[in-house]
């Protein structure tokens, strides 16, 4: 069996090796398994580096986004230099650089009904580092379909959450995510990380924690956290471990929104230059206030959001338009409100002016 693992790969793991149970064998089963993070970001990030540094044979990144400033204090896996470039890539790049051994498949997308299925059932866990709900609705789902286990985490400004769903040898039966919570909130009830912040070390300690529960799924070592949630407080260091039991009756998936999944109001940076590269009559329209456009903007009209309802008159329903702000959230708003009000081709552009690096503001400005 030893002849199956190189003298590099014995010597990058050796540390490992000399725990109590981890043998080759054990080693060997981390090399042949398929594991897909779904989502590049503070979760994602600290999930991909350590199943990279473990020996997980072949890794599985979905993310369409494009690395941001406002990324870089939380999501590790990025640095100044990757502002601006796919996460996918920039991660792949960051992972073969630290284990050469191992293989990553990118899939540069949002998940969706479309295509989730597909992809997962290519994998042997799955590892759930989105951030809204509706995503953890439908991998969910879709886990549950398959029969794949499915380590979940959120944060929410100081606190975090973990768990387990889908894991067959659960003593108590599988469990999943609906199991907990039967329901989503409104959009209202949900903000993400950009509208309501969040402490840089918080997804790094459950994506930590999210790559245990795999290496311990994987190698059969450890108890994996199924049909019990882990609940912990950045601020007191507090942390809850709360049993919960299968639930006999949840809302029906298709009660559930899908649209936070793949917004398709929402453009990447990638795409805004492609649609200027081509020619297309495109109507910035920057939603900030007006101290915050003069320090920086990549051009377009001024129409903060508390007046865009009145100043409708000035856009065109027949123009691309896109929306930007500081980080999505306002840009987001507008362009469902503008949705509503008949303005069927308005978008708001993914990550704001913090996706932006000083080249990429001067391309955008000077095509426009």
């Amino acid at each position: 069996m030893q002849a199956q693992l190189t003298a590099g790969e014995l010597a990058m793991y050796a540390r490992q090796l000399k725990l109590p149970g981890m043998t080759i064998e054990t080693q060997l089963k981390l090399k042949r398994a398929r594991v897909l993070v779904v989502g590049a970001g503070g979760l994602g990030s600290p999930v991909l580096l350590y199943l990279a540094g473990a020996g997980v044979g072949k890794i599985g990144i979905v993310d369409g986004d494009s690395v941001s400033v406002s990324n870089l204090h939380r999501q590790v896996l990025f640095d100044q230099r990757t502002v601006g470039t796919s996460k996918v890539e920039a991660a792949r790049d960051r992972l073969l650089a630290l284990n050469g051994n191992i293989s990553v498949e990118v899939h540069q997308l949002f998940l969706s009904r479309d295509n989730a299925a597909a992809i997962c059932a290519q994998y042997d866990v799955v590892v759930d580092g989105t951030d809204n709900f509706a995503a953890k609705y439908l991998l969910d789902e879709i886990c549950g379909m398959l029969q794949i286990p499915l380590v979940y985490a959120s944060i929410f400004q100081f606190e975090g959450q973990l768990s387990v769903f889908h894991w067959a040898a659960d003593p108590e039966g599988p469990k999943s995510y609906r199991d907990l919570y039967p329901a989503p909130p409104s959009r209202d009830m949900a903000p993400n990380c950009s509208e309501a912040g969040v402490i840089g070390v918080l997804p790094g300690i459950l994506g930590t924690l999210q790559a245990n529960e795999v290496v311990k799924i994987i190698t059969g070592i450890g108890e994996p956290i199924s049909s019990k949630l882990l609940v912990f407080d950045a601020l007191t260091c507090n942390t809850r471990l709360l049993k919960f039991k299968h639930r006999k009756s949840a809302v029906p998936v298709e009660h559930i929104d899908d649209r936070c999944v793949t917004p398709d109001f929402e453009i990447s940076v990638a795409e805004l230059l492609d649609w200027l590269k081509q020619g297309k009559a495109v109507a910035l329209i920057d939603v900030r206030e007006p101290h915050e456009h003069q320090a920086a903007a990549i051009g377009g009209t001024l129409i903060p959001l508390a007046t865009l309802p009145e100043r409708l008159s000035e856009l065109s329903q027949a123009a691309l338009i896109v929306c930007y702000c500081q980080s999505g959230g306002r840009s987001a708003k507008a362009a469902r409100f503008l949705e509503s009000k008949e303005y069927r081709t308005s978008y708001s552009l993914r990550g704001g002016m913090n996706a932006l690096n000083a080249s990429l503001i001067e391309e955008i400005a000077c095509s426009i």
